[in-house]
């Protein structure tokens, strides 16, 4: 086979890996911009760690707990999600699990003043 080929054969199988596996940790068309949905109102996902750890069961500040604190801002949607961050594992350490929530944009300061931070993982 000619040398050319094969180099060109390589590059090809590279670009298609990239391509697959580029969205494998789940973060592609996540970057923490707004999102415009079919009310087209602009959404934006904040979150707070929910403070679990390692090793303790029934640790950490539950969804609809956390939420209260959002009571004068509209909440569309809210889900756990892991920060993907490496952390060590130990027993007591903090999980990276974190309460997001999905709000309009104009809330996000007040969600900010609550001690909220924009989704960015």
């Amino acid at each position: 086979m000619n040398k050319g080929v094969i180099v060109k054969n390589f590059v090809i199988y590279l670009m298609f890996s990239f391509f697959v596996l580029g969205c494998a940790s789940g973060h592609c068309g996540r970057d923490g911009k707004a999102v415009r949905m079919n009310d087209s109102k602009l959404k934006v996902f904040v979150y707070k760690y929910d403070g679990s750890k390692q090793c303790e069961k029934d640790t950490g500040t539950e969804l609809k707990v956390m939420s209260a604190e959002l009571s004068s801002v509209k909440i569309f949607s809210m889900s756990k999600k892991s920060d993907g961050q490496i952390r060590v594992q130990v027993c007591g350490a903090l999980t990276g699990m974190a309460n997001v929530y999905e709000i309009s944009s104009g809330d996000q300061a007040k969600a900010e003043a609550l001690g909220f931070k924009k989704w960015s993982f």
